[in-house]
């Protein structure tokens, strides 16, 4: 009994392993073979291969990706855009001058359109007020002619000045007389500016005939004293004048002076040079006209002889 279940059990064993092969052999595939071609090698005329040197690559460290980035600056390229150039113009020099200094005192009437009294002069007035006396100076160059008159038979000069100290002013009055005229009035005011305000000083002389000429004639004189005055406060003041040279009622327009009469005394220095020329042409003569006589005298006693 124990034969027949060994038996069995042997069968068993044989027939699971039986199975167990024919399952492997199944799945096995034998392998497939692809024919090869047998080819003639033909031998090759090229050096034979040198063994390469083999080559080594060295990788870079790696870059860290926490790189400070680099400002970029930007510059920005010139502009040849250019602002609009204004053409520059050479200014020529300009023509006006600081005018000249006036040398005359003129009257001017609009109305009639004529220049009546013309006149030129330096002033100096000598004052006595008090214990300092002091004196002023004025010409055509630092006073000016203001106002003034035209009349047929009176015309008057006004001259102002001002300084620091006092605002003043001079007059002269003109009369005419048939085809004379001459100086008959006089005037000087002085405006002192003081501490306690302003204190007039006048002074003036009426009635006068002086520097008298013809009219359409100039008056010249080198030098000449007008009388004292004196005022309500016994302050006097002597008047002298310059190369005094005036003209008034003119009928013309111009500011020339018209023939000059000079004052008594005042002989012009081309007068005495005429006189002496004249005067040496005369001795000439005289002298050829007694040689010329003295030599015909010598040659008639020749002859009577």
């Amino acid at each position: 009994m124990k034969l027949i279940y060994v038996f069995t059990l042997c069968l068993l064993a044989g027939i699971t392993f039986g199975s167990d092969d024919v399952i492997n052999k199944a799945t096995t595939k034998s392998p497939v073979t692809t024919p090869t071609t047998a080819s003639t090698p033909v031998p090759s005329s090229s050096t034979p291969s040198t063994t390469e040197a083999p080559t080594t690559t060295t990788q870079a460290p790696p870059t860290s990706s926490s790189s400070t980035p680099t400002p970029t600056t930007t510059t920005p390229p010139p502009t040849s855009s250019t602002s609009p150039t204004t053409p520059t113009t050479t200014v020529p020099p300009s023509s006006s001058t600081t005018p000249a200094p006036q040398t005359k005192w003129v009257v001017f009437d609009p109305k009639s359109n004529v220049t009546c009294i013309v006149a030129e002069m330096e002033v100096t007035f000598n004052l006595h007020s008090g214990k300092t006396p002091y004196s002023i100076k004025i010409n055509p160059a630092n006073a000016n002619a203001v106002g003034g008159h035209c009349g047929p038979s009176n015309q008057v000069l006004n001259v102002v000045w001002d300084t620091a100290e006092m605002t003043s002013s001079m007059t002269l009055n003109f009369t005419k007389s048939k085809n004379d005229y001459f100086i008959s009035g006089f005037n000087l005011s002085l405006v002192h500016n003081t501490t306690a305000g302003l204190v007039a000083s006048n002074f003036s002389a009426v009635n006068l005939t002086l520097y008298k000429t013809n009219v359409n004639t100039s008056y010249y004189c080198e030098s000449v004293d007008l009388p004292e005055l004196k005022n309500s406060n016994n302050e006097t003041v002597d008047t002298s004048m310059k190369r005094f040279s005036v003209e008034a009622f003119k009928s013309d327009n111009k500011t020339t002076f018209s023939t000059i009469h000079y004052c008594s005394g005042e002989i012009p220095d081309i007068v005495p040079l005429v006189v002496g020329i004249a005067l040496a042409a005369l001795v000439l003569v005289v002298v050829i006209a007694y040689l010329i006589g003295r030599r015909r005298s010598q040659a008639r006693g020749y002859l009577s002889m």
